[in-house]
């Protein structure tokens, strides 16, 4: 859920400005009477940025599956490699550096 939000959001709040900063250039009354392929560029390019800002959240969550976290970790696990998801965030950007949080993206 925490990494829905940030794409919807940001997925909506971008189609309408990309919407309407088209529409504004071609001197267009309103952002309607865009073509259905205008439409679907703009539609395209919010969807491309919120799944780049929404990434991240992907990607730790994808770790806390994998490696598990201490307050869930089972009997079997000798010791789950973070904390949290704060954690989590923390040592991605610390060992491996800020990219790591988009590898993967252009697939």
């Amino acid at each position: 859920v925490i990494g829905v939000i940030p794409y919807v959001g940001l997925n909506f709040a971008v189609y309408e400005t990309l919407k309407d900063m088209l529409a504004a250039k071609l001197e267009l009354k309103s952002s309607k009477e865009l073509s259905v392929a205008q439409s679907l560029t703009c539609g395209g390019f919010a969807g491309a940025v919120g799944q780049t800002v929404a990434y991240p959240f992907d990607v730790v969550r994808r770790r806390l599956q994998v490696a598990g976290w201490q307050g869930s970790a089972s009997k079997t696990m000798e010791k789950a490699k973070y904390s949290g998801m704060m954690d989590c965030f923390g040592k991605i950007a610390r060992y491996e550096g800020v990219g790591a949080f988009f590898h993967g993206l252009s697939a």
